[in-house]
C-alpha cells in the first residue's frame, strides 16, 4: 500500500498520544495528516479536507469517539458516512469494543499498542472496510 498516498485525520484529546500516532504514521510514509483535539474538531476537519481513514480515540472530552463516530456516519456527506475509522483505547472491554462496532468503526486498537498494530489496523480499515449498518428508529402506533 502506497501510505504517502493517503490522508489522515487523528482525533485524540491527549497531545502525547497524538504526537505518538503521527510520528508512526510518518516514519511508515503517511505525509499528509491532520490532528484534532476532539470530536467537534474532527467533524469540521471532515468537512474541511479529503479524508481517507481517521484514528480516533475513545475517551475525549467533550465530545468521546462514540459520538463522533456515530455523527460522522450519520452526516450528510457521503464521503464521511463511509471513511474507514480506527478506534484507539485503553478501555477495551468487550462492552467498549462492541459500543464502537455498533457505531460501525472498521477497527479497535487496544492500548498500548506497536508500531505495527497501528499500522496492521489502518491497513485493515482501508483495505476491508465494514458495512456501515444505518439506524432506523421504527414507531409503531
Amino acid at each position: 500500500m502506497r501510505y504517502d498516498r493517503i490522508n489522515v485525520l487523528v482525533v485524540d484529546d491527549n497531545r502525547h498520544m497524538r504526537l505518538i500516532i503521527v510520528t508512526i504514521l510518518r516514519s511508515f510514509g503517511v505525509q499528509k495528516i491532520f490532528e484534532c483535539r476532539d470530536g467537534t474538531e474532527g467533524l469540521l476537519a471532515m468537512q474541511r479536507h479529503s479524508i481517507d481513514v481517521v484514528m480516533t480515540d475513545l475517551k475525549m472530552w467533550p465530545m468521546d469517539g462514540i459520538e463522533f463516530v456515530r455523527k460522522l456516519r450519520s452526516g450528510t456527506c457521503s464521503r464521511s458516512r463511509e471513511v474507514p475509522v480506527v478506534m484507539i483505547s485503553a478501555d477495551a472491554t468487550l462492552a467498549r469494543i462492541t459500543e464502537a462496532r455498533d457505531a460501525s468503526v472498521d477497527q479497535f486498537l487496544a492500548k498500548p499498542f506497536s508500531p505495527r498494530r497501528l499500522v496492521q489496523a489502518l491497513h485493515h480499515a482501508i483495505l476491508y472496510p465494514r458495512p456501515n449498518v444505518v439506524y432506523v428508529e421504527v414507531v409503531i402506533d
